[in-house]
């Protein structure tokens, strides 16, 4: 009777042992599972002359929670460019956006990091940089801004623009826009009546459409005129964005 007390014994610690082997492994994977966040920079508009303004936007994500974002300017000479632009996150998505004053002359790169809310553990990788790799963005200051050929036109508020672009009779061009008021509705048009449309926002404030050009404008009509945005409920009383678009 005792042997067979014993060889229970033995038996239950087997049999744990053997639990323990299978749980552990799932716990560690479990663990594993907590990725790095990802992060991306958006910089509005690309191209602008020296003492116009710009935005950096920021947008970043993580599977678990969010600590932090930050960009900086990578070796343009301005200090102010080049210091760290930190914001505090919560939550798996976040996005912050920056206003910046153009000071000098030239093409400059903008970068971006993020980290996640396990940061820092040791042997583990907690930053977007430690993964998908650092985000960046290149943004041109000049003091002549050249006509460009445009297929998109990028819309955010509050953001005045000296880019000029240029499109063709009846040409069918996108919009989007980026930290629009979430799930809204914008009224756009060039040229007062003779071209016309409507966006709504999605969730975050972001949207994306297309509009035809007019395939004549009248004689004595100036070419070039104001690409504008409109809050749908203020129609053509409050400009809340606009880019000027010449036909050819």
């Amino acid at each position: 009777m005792k042997q067979k007390r014993e060889g229970l014994r033995v038996s239950s610690l087997v049999f744990s042992m053997l639990v323990l082997a299978l749980v552990t492994p799932r716990v560690c994977s479990a663990a594993m599972e907590d990725k790095p966040p990802t992060v991306s920079i958006t910089v509005i508009p690309k191209m602008l002359r020296l003492g116009e303004t710009f935005k950096v936007l920021l947008k970043a994500e993580d599977d678990v929670g969010l600590q932090s974002m930050w960009w900086w300017g990578e070796n343009t000479g301005i200090p102010e460019l080049d210091k760290a632009h930190m914001a505090r996150a919560s939550g798996t998505r976040a996005s912050f956006a920056w206003t910046v004053t153009a000071t000098k002359e030239d093409t400059y790169t903008l970068a971006a990091n993020a980290r996640d809310s396990a940061y820092p553990t040791p042997g583990e990788p907690h930053q977007a940089s430690e993964e998908t790799g650092i985000a960046r963005a290149t943004i041109s200051v000049i003091s002549e801004i050249p006509m460009q050929p445009v297929t998109t036109v990028d819309f955010m508020p509050g953001v005045p623009s000296s880019v000029k672009y240029s499109a063709a009779l009846g040409q069918v061009i996108s919009v989007q826009g980026k930290k629009f008021a979430p799930n809204a509705t914008y009224f756009f048009n060039w040229a007062a009546f003779k071209c016309q449309g409507e966006v709504t926002t999605d969730s975050r404030g972001d949207f994306q459409g297309q509009i035809t050009l007019p395939s004549v404008v009248p004689q004595g009509y100036p070419r070039e005129q104001w690409f504008v945005c409109y809050d749908k409920q203020d129609r053509r009383t409050t400009t809340i964005a606009s880019r000027k678009l010449t036909i050819e």
